[in-house]
């Protein structure tokens, strides 16, 4: 089903013919079935589409389509007659069949799109952290540079020390190599701690599994809060299964503010929870 303005497109198929078909055709892997109409070029007015197979007349307006018909032989005068008469408010249809085009595949085209309803829970959890990739590779850049820019400091200290040995007390050298062990020590922790982007994009894609986008989210290194829309509370129990089955939260706990129409989830990120990868 595809929205189209104020009206929706919709294509039907037998599901055990065309899986049959798709398990022949493709074994274990399971790809997208989409209307082949829905991968070809907007087009205006009427106009008849070959199709791999067949041929499909189709009126178009405001670059939408708004009527379509699937034949196997070609439209004759009196097929294309009778797919005509049946639009309401149409333009002026020819009164011959127009020629068959032989239109090229759009990418661009609907066929082509992903909605949450096409990919299973694993991968959309698997999509939700890899969508914050980007920022989640700044974070290690940055902390990448912080071990960089300590050991830079380390080496800096230690030709310092080496120059001034003779002047400096045995106790005041031992003070500056402690001092720098507790900075490498201190990045080592930051680093071992759990990523909370990783988490935030594990939340995204569990929510986006039930077709909901937070409204706003807040992640600290050992914790995330959730706000979503109101009409969640109805699926609430199955959210709060989700978040401690996913492996990276615990102590989940949602409350309700009717009065602003929000469903607030809170909950504790578990230590080092192991990254989420998406299904093939």
């Amino acid at each position: 089903m595809v929205k189209s303005g104020a009206d929706f497109g919709v294509w039907w198929w037998d599901s055990e013919i065309v899986n049959a078909l798709v398990a022949a055709r493709y074994g274990a892997r399971s790809p997208m079935v989409r209307p082949e109409t829905l991968a070809q070029p907007p087009g205006q007015g009427w106009r008849i589409v070959r199709l791999d197979e067949g041929y499909e007349a189709q009126l178009w307006r405001d670059r939408r389509l708004v009527a379509s018909a699937w034949r196997r032989e070609r439209f004759d005068g009196a097929s294309w007659g009778a797919f005509t008469r049946l639009q309401r408010g149409a333009p002026d249809a020819p009164q011959t069949p127009p020629p068959p085009q032989t239109l090229p595949i759009d990418f661009s085209a609907p066929a082509f799109s992903i909605s949450p309803s096409d990919l299973s829970q694993e991968q959309l959890l698997g999509l939700g952290a890899g969508g914050l990739a980007l920022a989640t590779l700044g974070v290690s850049l940055f902390l990448v540079g912080q071990g960089a820019r300590l050991s830079s400091d380390a080496a800096e200290i230690e030709k310092e020390t080496g120059q001034i040995q003779a002047a400096t007390p045995q106790a005041a050298r031992v003070a500056g190599l402690d001092a720098d062990r507790r900075k490498l020590a201190a990045y080592a922790q930051i680093e071992a701690q759990t990523n909370p982007l990783s988490a935030a994009g594990a939340a995204i894609g569990i929510v986006a599994f039930y077709d909901l986008t937070p409204t706003a989210l807040e992640a600290e290194s050992e914790s995330l809060t959730v706000t979503l829309p109101y009409t969640a509370v109805g699926i609430a129990d199955s959210l709060i299964a989700d978040f401690e089955g996913s492996g990276y939260f615990y102590d989940v706990r949602p409350r309700t503010d009717s009065q602003n129409q929000k469903l607030v989830i809170e909950m504790k990120t578990r230590e080092a929870a192991p990254p989420l990868t998406a299904g093939g």
